[in-house]
């Protein structure tokens, strides 16, 4: 993201590949080392498949942007300037009102019907039947003419063509109006993006072990794909001007069915709060640890000594200690979940 097109990244650590397959997917030279004999990464880079895009300025992007948008084609000279971005693949939004105002739907309709009204009225007269467009069935029958498969055959290769046509007219004139952003983490600036220009974005967060997929497929840590909502949280007040945080839990939403499930604070394993964030760094100044069962038994056994027991209970909760109003106005609520998916939401506190 601090890079330019043809500058050179080095990773002296590059475990699985990352540092090598993004630069070479954005054009960036790169160089990787690694202790190990990267059988991660050499497989990752040798099966790597890279989507090709053409420059917007360019006479090729111009054309394909206006075959895209259904458009006539840009004018304006070109001068192969990378800024400018590429032409992309859309995904259409279709909703009733852009079907409802597109006028190029009627004009597609009345100009195929000059051909497949003649092509129906002929297939009745061979087959004496009456058949309205609906009607007419998909396949031929064997008792038919040769005519009459002929009439058959060029009314549904033109019925089909129309709807091809009015498909292409429908998405051209869609909303583009939702945005996905898929990464493996999230800064705190990009935490607090959530609309470019009128175009909503949602943010999908990637496990780090995404290229190990068979490997995990048949662990909790298989969850691949993970879009996590944003914490739930009361702002409550306190004595003497202060306030405290209740988490209250975090949508998830699982690929494997589809759904989205509001798991509470026992689907937590840990959440941090910075109590002044300066919108540059997140300082970790309270921290509490909730898990199932006891989050404590493994690091008290590791530690291999007596705890005190009500300063563990204190870290064992879904409401923080009490603190004072930010002086920056705003703080920020880390919470990572069982399966280690980390989401971070910032808060205005007046």
């Amino acid at each position: 993201m601090t890079t330019a097109p043809g500058d050179l990244v080095l990773d002296p650590t590059c475990g699985s590949g990352t540092t090598a397959y993004v630069p070479e997917q954005w054009r960036r030279r790169w160089i990787t080392i690694d202790t190990s004999r990267g059988v991660l990464a050499r497989a990752r880079i040798m099966g790597a498949r890279y989507p090709y895009y053409l420059l917007a300025d360019s006479p090729q992007g111009q054309c394909k942007e206006a075959e895209v948008s259904r458009t006539a084609p840009s004018s304006q000279p070109t001068y192969g300037d990378i800024r400018h971005g590429f032409v992309y693949e859309r995904v259409p939004h279709i909703t009733l009102k852009s079907i409802a105002n597109n006028a190029e739907i009627d004009v597609i309709w009345d100009r195929f019907q000059e051909t497949l009204d003649p092509l129906r009225e002929q297939l009745n007269q061979e087959l004496k039947q009456r058949w309205e467009e609906w009607e007419i069935p998909r396949e031929a029958e064997e008792t038919w003419s040769a005519e009459a498969r002929r009439l058959h055959a060029q009314w549904w290769e033109q019925r089909i063509a129309r709807q091809q046509e009015i498909d292409a007219s429908i998405t051209a004139q869609a909303d583009f109006d939702v945005l996905i952003a898929r990464a493996f983490n999230y800064d705190a600036h990009s935490s607090e993006f959530e609309k470019l220009g009128r175009v909503p974005v949602l943010k999908a967060r990637m496990n780090a072990d995404l290229h190990m997929a068979d490997d995990l497929k048949n662990t909790g840590k298989g969850n691949l794909f993970v879009i996590f909502g944003e914490p739930d949280i009361d702002i409550l007040d306190a004595e003497d001007d202060q306030i405290q945080v209740k988490i209250k839990g975090v949508d998830v939403f699982h690929p494997q069915t589809g759904e989205v499930r509001s798991d509470g604070p026992e689907g937590i394993a840990c959440w941090f709060i910075d109590t002044d964030y300066n919108e540059e760094s997140f300082f970790v100044r309270q921290a509490y640890f909730l898990g199932a069962n006891d989050p404590y038994k493994a690091l008290k056994t590791t530690l291999k000594a007596e705890s005190d027991e009500e300063a563990w209970v204190t870290l064992h909760s879904d409401t923080s200690r009490p603190f004072p109003k930010p002086e920056s106005g705003r703080i920020a609520v880390k919470v990572i979940n069982r399966l280690g998916d980390e989401v971070m939401k910032i808060f205005r506190v007046k």
